[in-house]
């Protein structure tokens, strides 16, 4: 029992690696919470919350389960760090995986240093992953109501719908078929529909001054930076309370 589920999941991590390799991978349209995060001058102490691999390399990692690449096992809803430790924390695709995204946007800020950054990316339009551990998503006034403690700096639109459309077409042309744990065939079958909607990945960049562009992302990122000044964000990984959506922005 124990061979077949690290088989399983060496199987989720090969066919991830080679996902996010391939060609035909979501394309990034807006980078500039990378660029943002490339800026910050070295030395500084970061956290990437749920990653195997550093972004930046120099960063402590921090992942529930042990693994190649991970520093700290930990849960994020209750970061094993003092107040006021690091200079920036990288979360991207971790907040639609726990289920109160509410307490680690205030460990977020618990851990991050008076000034110090928040880098956060979510799906969107993207389909349900990580099961069973999927439980939201969030539009970007969302992230602004969790990181209302936060000076925004930064949002946008990271992946938009030419990222959304061809991923549906590869799942109609399988009829749905699990390609995460399905056979080969079925992986390779899908590389045909893949092939021809690849060029559809590059619209994006066309298309992200329309007017509904960002209404159908399949991402979205909102970098933050945590104010100078100390003020309570709440008590230490307890809830959020019903606050005031920030201003009420539309995009």
């Amino acid at each position: 029992m124990m061979f077949g589920r690290v088989s399983s999941v060496a199987r989720d991590r090969l066919y991830a690696w080679w996902w996010w390799r391939s060609a035909n991978r979501p394309h990034i349209a807006d980078s500039t919470y990378i660029e943002l995060l490339g800026r910050l001058p070295p030395g500084l102490r970061g956290l990437d919350l749920g990653s195997h691999s550093a972004v930046p390399s120099d960063a402590i990692t921090l992942d529930l389960a042990p693994a190649a690449g991970v520093y700290v096992v930990g849960d994020a809803h209750c970061l094993p760090f003092n107040a006021d430790t690091f200079d920036y924390v990288w979360c991207s695709a971790v907040l639609e995986h726990v289920p109160h995204p509410g307490r680690v946007a205030l460990e977020i800020s618990r851990v991050l240093k008076p000034g110090g950054w928040a880098f956060v990316q979510v799906p969107f339009l993207e389909n349900v992953h990580g099961w069973p551990d999927d439980y939201d998503r969030f539009t970007l006034q969302g992230l602004r109501v969790l990181f209302r403690e936060f000076e925004e700096v930064a949002s946008g639109v990271s992946a938009g719908p030419s990222q959304v459309l061809p991923d549906l077409v590869q799942r109609y042309c399988t009829l749905f078929s699990d390609l995460q744990k399905g056979s080969p065939l079925v992986n390779l079958y899908c590389l045909i529909p893949g092939a021809l909607v690849l060029p559809v990945r590059l619209l994006d960049r066309l298309l992200r001054r329309r007017p509904d562009y960002w209404k159908w992302a399949r991402a979205y990122y909102w970098v933050g930076r945590k104010s100078s000044r100390r003020v309570a964000v709440g008590v230490h990984a307890g809830t959020v309370g019903a606050g005031a959506v920030r201003d009420g922005r539309d995009e």
